[in-house]
């Protein structure tokens, strides 16, 4: 397993899961009829779907990133099996 790509996966899917709930919280928040801080209205009111895009895609690169490095931590063990069969054929 290669951790450091298991790691920067869950950091990706852990931001981008939080942005994906602060724009549906500001959403939600709004509808309600409340002005909140600043960071509510850039997140959902920049006449653009930035922020949903981006929260996705980050969740969807993380999931990646976090299959490909299990992927290739079973790869290397099954490749580390097979040497040290071959090595153990090889002193007989």
């Amino acid at each position: 397993m290669e951790l450091l790509k298991v790691l920067l996966g869950a950091f990706f899917v852990f931001t981008g899961t939080m942005l994906f709930g602060l724009v549906h919280m500001s959403i939600a928040i709004h509808v309600q009829g409340y002005r909140v801080a600043n960071i509510f209205d850039n997140l959902t009111w920049t006449g653009t779907w930035a922020p949903f895009i981006l929260s996705i895609v980050q969740m969807l690169v993380g999931a990646v990133l976090i299959a490909m490095g299990l992927k290739s931590g079973k790869a290397q063990e099954e490749t580390d099996v097979d040497e040290e069969a071959a090595s153990e054929e090889g002193w007989e």
